[in-house]
């Protein structure tokens, strides 16, 4: 299912930002062969569904879209842009979560359950550093943004813009919207995306 309905934007300021991050649609199971996968045909159709909701909540608003160098996050930014009318920009900063030195594609799954568990002052320090970078970045950001992104850069924004320093803050659903602004100032919530348990999509 897509997100709840995206509310009308109210016109920006100059420098403020209005930031939809989407979860990527549901993607095949990972392996240590196939460490990028793409999306399985549920998530396309989960792609295809918040498409066709944005392409009429953004109707004659020319937002600009980025996304996540990964393959589930570009297939899913393909089909959102075919129906926005624009080209995705990579955007390496709201990839995934990096992977730790060697971690195998076994562990990789219990390790970010550990991580969801922890507070951001527990996480290793790459993590850490890794976390401020996706803010960082969103920082830079203005006007209507559109960013193809995933769970845990989600959650980070999300976070960040409660002040809150846990790891996990929601449960976004594959391809929901999440709406973030900033007026002026700081980063505040508009809206959080349609929830589940799906932690692994």
């Amino acid at each position: 299912m897509p997100a709840s309905p995206i509310a009308p934007a109210s016109p920006l300021e100059s420098g403020d930002a209005r930031l939809l991050f989407i979860r990527h649609g549901s993607a095949m199971r990972m392996t240590e062969d196939l460490r990028d996968p793409g999306l399985t045909a549920r998530g396309r159709d989960e792609a295809a569904a918040t498409a066709s909701q944005l392409a009429v909540a953004l109707a004659g608003m020319n937002p600009h879209l980025l996304a996540s160098p990964l393959a589930r996050t570009q297939e899913t930014a393909a089909i959102i842009g075919a129906a926005i009318g624009c080209r995705a920009v990579p955007a390496p900063a709201f990839a995934e979560v990096p992977w730790t030195d060697g971690q195998p594609v076994v562990s990789r799954a219990a390790d970010i359950t550990d991580w969801l568990g922890r507070g951001w002052g527990d996480m290793p320090a790459a993590q850490q550093r890794w976390a401020g970078d996706v803010v960082a970045a969103a920082r830079q950001l203005t006007g209507l943004v559109v960013v193809v992104s995933h769970f845990v850069p989600i959650n980070v924004m999300v976070g960040h813009a409660r002040g809150s320093d846990r790891v996990l803050e929601f449960r976004p659903r594959p391809a929901s919207v999440t709406v973030i602004t900033r007026n002026g100032g700081d980063f505040a919530i508009e809206s959080l995306g349609s929830e589940d348990e799906t932690l692994f999509a």
